[in-house]
């Protein structure tokens, strides 16, 4: 996943530096680098990955639901990777030329590429990058976060060189897909011959959780019809035959603490009637 986002980048930069014959290379800019720099004699752009962690910013607790065919997937949401890279000019070396200068103005293009862009427009995203379900930011970091670069150039045994860091976060699925029914109010209408009113009857099923995972056993009753259920190994109950209406539900579970809600049931009516259980401490 991450190195679809480093062919994202040069997607960008391929695409939007005009006027300018280059290369990308995603290689540390060590000494190695440098000899490869004088055998292939031309401009080139290095994009190096060197730093990689949760974005924070973006955390989130919200779980994802999809729902294909009457089957919700539930799952919780992906962690926001930041991929900090450093990005550095490489102009090849010419006779009667200021090299510095012909490196600042390569990484002028390549910072104003970059700088176009608070979001990775869809037409440069690399493979599976495309079926993202956020979109994929991209920051250009100030100084400010740029402290530790010092040691990496000293690290690596090289001078300082002008550089551009650029921050792009993508999301990554670490948890599995859990499907449950979907919750549906099924309707059989009854009239008389006489045109008398229509009366719906309606069929609930729901999940008992505690957290993400299903609680077999429990005990889920509707209070004003006395009717119970018991929840099977996936957490699922089911009643059939009920009038609509506004009803209390009461479940409960060896330990756990019970919990009872009112819901409403309308025709019309679709959802997921999950019921959240804690643990009796």
């Amino acid at each position: 996943m991450i190195e679809l986002l480093s062919k994202t980048l040069e997607n960008i930069l391929t695409d939007e530096v005009k006027n300018t014959e280059f290369i990308v290379l995603f290689s540390r800019p060590d000494d190695d680098f440098k000899s490869e720099l004088k055998m292939r004699n031309m401009d080139i752009v290095s994009i190096f990955l060197y730093d990689i962690g949760e974005n924070i910013e973006l955390r989130s607790s919200e779980p994802v639901r999809t729902t294909v065919d009457g089957i919700v997937s539930v799952k919780p949401p992906p962690v926001r990777i930041a991929c900090n890279y450093l990005i550095t000019a490489w102009p090849k070396e010419e006779k009667d030329t200021d090299y510095e200068i012909k490196r600042q103005e390569l990484l002028s293009k390549v910072l104003v590429a970059f700088l176009r862009h608070p979001t990775i427009p869809d037409k440069y995203l690399a493979g599976e990058l495309k079926n993202q379900l956020f979109e994929l930011p991209m920051l250009v970091l100030g100084t400010d976060k740029n402290k530790s670069l010092s040691e990496f150039w000293s690290g690596i045994g090289s001078p300082i060189v002008p550089s551009v860091t650029v921050a792009a976060t993508i999301a990554i699925d670490v948890f599995g897909v859990r499907e449950y029914p979907k919750v549906k109010t099924l309707y059989t209408d009854f009239s008389g011959n006489d045109g008398s009113e229509t009366e719906s009857m309606v069929m609930l099923a729901g999940l008992v959780l505690d957290g993400n995972q299903h609680v077999e056993g429990a005990l889920v009753e509707i209070l004003e019809l006395e009717l119970k259920a018991i929840s099977n190994e996936k957490g699922e109950y089911i009643f059939s035959n009920i009038k609509k209406g506004v009803y209390t539900i009461q479940c409960s579970a060896q330990g756990y603490q019970i919990n009872t809600r009112k819901i409403l049931l309308s025709k019309g009516q679709e959802g997921l009637f999950n019921i959240a259980l804690k643990k009796d401490h």
